[in-house]
């Protein structure tokens, strides 16, 4: 017999379940590289507990803290700002660099 789903509706409901230890991620398995929603969930430190969350965050974070965000700004607001016949495409080196990142 299965247990019914738990439900918190309340703010110190949920408080204390993130508090309690007991309380735990079923880690979703990583499956080998394709971009799909399981390999992604396999991927993502949200998925996890313990290390693997904290390895998983780490990889999280370390690819966008490599990128240069006041560049990247100008160049989103550049392509936003008018519409070209066709959009140009990614830097070749940003894209390889997310793709070997994900695939870690």
């Amino acid at each position: 017999m299965t247990s019914p789903p738990l439900v918190l509706s309340r703010h110190h409901e949920v408080r204390a379940a993130l508090a309690d230890p007991a309380l735990t991620v079923v880690a979703a398995p990583r499956p080998p590289f394709a971009l799909t929603v399981a390999w992604l969930r396999g991927a993502v430190g949200r998925f996890a507990d313990g290390a693997l969350h904290a390895g998983r965050r780490a990889a999280a974070v370390e690819v966008p803290a490599g990128l240069d965000a006041p560049a990247l700004r100008a160049e989103a607001f550049a392509r936003a700002s008018h519409r070209p016949a066709a959009s140009p495409p990614v830097e070749p080196a940003l894209a390889a660099g997310v793709v070997e990142a994900v695939r870690r």
